[in-house]
Parts: structure tokens; C-alpha cells; sequence
């Protein structure tokens, strides 16, 4: 409990608080280690029913895994530019529309801010603001 002797305003001037920001990056890894883990069982698993030796294994199941890393690895780097490609068209196709019919996409926002139960006297300010910015 603060009192009002500038300890409140000290305490939140110091505090920061350290979020977790990599968590899209630690689910591409869990979900690539299960992968590789499944499809490296199923090699280990039917070579030895091909009759080969055992160093033919453990090759062809350390190049299964440096390959299905890679593949993994591409297919996050294409989906993250993808994504970033996706919210720059939609990024510009904004700012057009802000740019060439103002009162239609305040209309959108104004609609948009109804729907989460935004009164319009607390919305006018935000729609202004919106119409006002620039982002390219």
C-alpha cells in the first residue's frame, strides 16, 4: 500500500515489468521437436526392416533430422514474411481508404466501437485521432 508522500509515484516511475515476448518462437520449436521426433522414430523404426547396419541408421537418422530442421526452419521464415507482407498490404489498403473516403472509415470505426459497447461520445475522440495519423 502506497501513502501520498511521492512513494507512488516513485514505485511507478521504477517498476518495469519483463514480459515474455517469444512465445511464437518457443511454439515453432515445440512443434518442430515433435515433428522430427515422430517422423525420426518412423525412419528408426522401418530401416531396421530393410535389413541394414546399424551405422546406416544412425546416418540416414541424423540427416532425417538436419533435414526436417531445415524444412521446419523455412517454412517459419516464408510464414513470418508472409504475415509481414499481409499486415503491410493491409497497412497501406488503411491508409488509402483514411486517405480518399474519411467519412466511411470513421463510419467503420465508429461501427467497430458499438459493437464493444462504446458509447460515442468516448469514441468521437479515438476516430479523430485514427483519421489523423499517418503510417507510411
Amino acid at each position: 500500500m502506497c501513502n501520498n508522500n511521492g512513494s507512488e509515484k516513485y514505485l511507478v516511475n521504477r517498476h518495469k515489468e519483463n514480459h515474455f515476448t517469444a512465445s511464437e518462437i518457443v511454439r515453432d520449436v515445440i512443434i518442430g521437436v515433435f515433428d522430427n521426433l515422430i517422423v525420426s522414430f518412423a525412419l528408426v523404426a522401418g530401416l531396421p526392416g530393410a535389413n541394414v547396419s546399424s551405422s546406416i541408421i544412425v546416418t540416414a537418422s541424423i540427416a532425417e533430422i538436419a533435414a526436417d530442421a531445415i524444412s521446419m526452419g523455412l517454412q517459419g521464415y516464408l510464414a513470418a514474411k508472409t504475415e509481414v507482407g499481409h499486415y503491410d498490404g493491409e497497412l497501406r489498403r488503411q491508409q488509402e481508404e483514411i486517405d480518399t473516403i474519411p467519412d466511411l472509415e470513421a463510419s467503420e470505426e465508429a461501427g467497430i466501437m458499438v459493437e464493444y459497447g462504446v458509447r460515442p461520445h468516448e469514441y468521437g475522440v479515438r476516430i479523430s485521432f485514427v483519421l489523423s495519423l499517418r503510417f507510411s
